[in-house]
């Protein structure tokens, strides 16, 4: 699959998870796919980032929930999750970054069998 062919997927996690993050993202690259790591510096009025993420989240439609002690404990990420699993039309996966990379990968291939298509159709038709 092609970097142009993948979905947009969007990661939310506590930045306090940056490490194991990038391993998640770069895993999900290679697989073709366009991960969403936002750390959002410049905002620092919350009612201005709640908003902003809502409708991020509303955007999207594609989501891996990254857990762990330190998105547990944060209370950015605690209201991303609940929002994200409250919209029946979002499709989500969650992963603990404390379990093997096997069973994360596992998980993150879940997801993306979910986001790939495959279209079967007659060859004359084709051109369609």
């Amino acid at each position: 699959m092609s970097s142009t062919e993948g979905a947009w997927i969007f990661l939310s996690h506590s930045t306090k998870d940056w490490e194991e993050v990038r391993r998640v993202r770069d895993l999900l690259e290679e697989k073709g796919h366009r991960p969403l790591v936002f750390f959002l510096k410049c905002l620092t009025d919350h009612s201005e980032l709640d908003g902003l993420i809502r409708r991020e989240i509303e955007a999207r439609t594609w989501f891996l929930l990254c857990d762990s002690d330190n998105a547990r404990s944060s209370s950015w990420v605690q209201a991303e999750v609940a929002y994200i699993k409250e919209l029946p039309e979002k499709h989500h996966e969650q992963i603990d970054l404390n379990d093997p990379i096997q069973t994360q990968i596992e998980r993150i291939d879940r997801l993306c069998k979910r986001v790939t298509v495959f279209v079967s159709h007659h060859r004359a038709d084709e051109p369609f």
